[in-house]
């Protein structure tokens, strides 16, 4: 029965985020607000690096609540721009939102 729960109980999480990510007026507003500099920072040529992030929005600032990143130098300048970022578009106060930031040499 405990296990059957607790199975629910992921279940539940894991569609509560995949709901989350579907913001399209917060994908555009990190898309077009959040850009870094990346002359400092060597992309690895054979594969996309990348930065996960899981953040809630509270007042119109994000606040992350987990990363993960290819590279220390991405994942610190993800957390500079976002630190910095207004969101200005419609959000749901509190609920956990995922982002993926791909970086690919091209």
């Amino acid at each position: 029965m405990k296990k059957a729960a607790f199975i629910l109980a992921l279940g539940f999480f894991m569609s509560n985020l995949a709901f989350a990510g579907t913001n399209p007026n917060l994908k555009k507003l990190l898309n077009r607000k959040v850009n870094i500099d990346l002359s400092h920072i060597e992309l690895n040529p054979y594969q996309p690096d990348f930065v996960d992030v899981r953040f809630k929005i509270v007042e119109g600032e994000i606040q992350i609540e987990s990363i993960h990143a290819t590279q220390s130098d991405l994942k610190k300048e993800i957390i500079k721009a976002l630190n910095k970022l207004e969101v200005t578009c419609d959000y749901v106060e509190g609920e956990t939102y995922e982002y993926k930031f791909t970086f690919e040499k091209i």
